[in-house]
């Protein structure tokens, strides 16, 4: 138990390191594509690299000792024996507590993606490319799982509906649901750790900047498109694991949607971490054994 309480730690550690990089360096950045990767690579960093572990051998000089004096000491100073005394395993403890935290939360998953697929499984679908369309009255958040695209077509008008299509489609194209599932089991598997909701939140917000630059890149009028943001921003009914239309702070969104940043300076940004995870491996993988001459 203790060694799994190390490594999620540990885990955490990385993770939190990751969202302060994204938080201080990244967050303004354009780079939607370069973001998501640098997201999705910090979640999977967080939780891999614990497993590495380096094995430092040391060389140290014998102690040449005569063996009739260390018998002769022994015998005069024999080892006193320990009495062994009861104490609390808190390891024991802590584990029993994760693994509870983390079962509620894992039935919680499954729960939520129970719901979403009857939801889309129950109700009839219509075709659009490659694409299926759920008209569910009452839906006041449209969303999309994967390539199903759920709204209620009587709340909006012909060019809000199209508008929002888009969007949904441009979230299904780029896989964004995996995304979705990979972040939450994430912060499941982590759920003690504030700074892993926080990543999870700033993944999926980046995931509504892609599909609105997406959108925005066909050409389509960006005041249309951001006065369908505007109405759409309050939402009464925001299913699990999909995609909002609605998802994140609309004045975050508008104004990404204006933004304009240079893409080279990427790069530098994320380099700025790695000495980071470096010092994480030495301090934290590397187990030094002394080898005797």
């Amino acid at each position: 138990m203790q060694d799994l309480i190390l490594h999620l730690l540990k885990s955490a550690g990385l993770i939190s390191l990751f969202y302060l990089g994204y938080f201080f360096l990244l967050k303004n950045d354009t780079s939607f594509k370069a973001n998501r990767f640098f997201l999705l690579a910090g979640i999977f960093t967080s939780l891999l690299l614990p497993f590495l572990e380096i094995t430092r051998t040391v060389e140290v000089e014998a102690t040449a000792v005569p063996l009739f004096l260390e018998n002769f000491s022994t015998k005069i100073n024999p080892t006193p024996t320990i009495q062994p005394q009861s104490t609390i395993n808190w390891w024991l403890i802590a584990g029993a507590i994760y693994l509870s935290g983390l079962g509620f939360f894992l039935l919680k998953f499954f729960m939520e993606l129970f719901s979403l697929l009857r939801l889309i499984f129950t109700h009839k679908t219509s075709r659009n490319e490659n694409f299926l369309i759920i008209n569910k009255p009452g839906i006041t958040q449209p969303f999309s799982f994967f390539n199903y695209i759920v709204l209620d077509p009587n709340q909006h008008s012909a060019l809000e509906k199209e508008l929002i299509i888009k969007h949904e489609m441009s979230h299904a194209r780029q896989w964004h649901s995996i995304d979705q599932i990979i972040s939450s089991l994430s912060i499941y598997l982590l759920w003690f750790n504030p700074l892993s909701w926080l990543y999870r939140k700033s993944l999926v917000q980046n995931l509504e900047f892609l599909a609105d630059k997406e959108v925005v890149a066909e050409k389509v009028s960006k005041k249309e498109y951001q006065k369908t943001l505007l109405k759409i921003s309050v939402s009464s009914f925001e299913p699990a694991l999909s995609n909002q239309f609605y998802q994140s702070l609309i004045k975050k969104r508008i104004m990404m949607i204006n933004k304009n940043t240079p893409q080279k300076s990427h790069f530098w940004k994320v380099s700025v971490l790695l000495p980071f995870l470096f010092l994480f491996v030495l301090f934290f993988n590397v187990e030094t054994v002394a080898q005797v001459n």
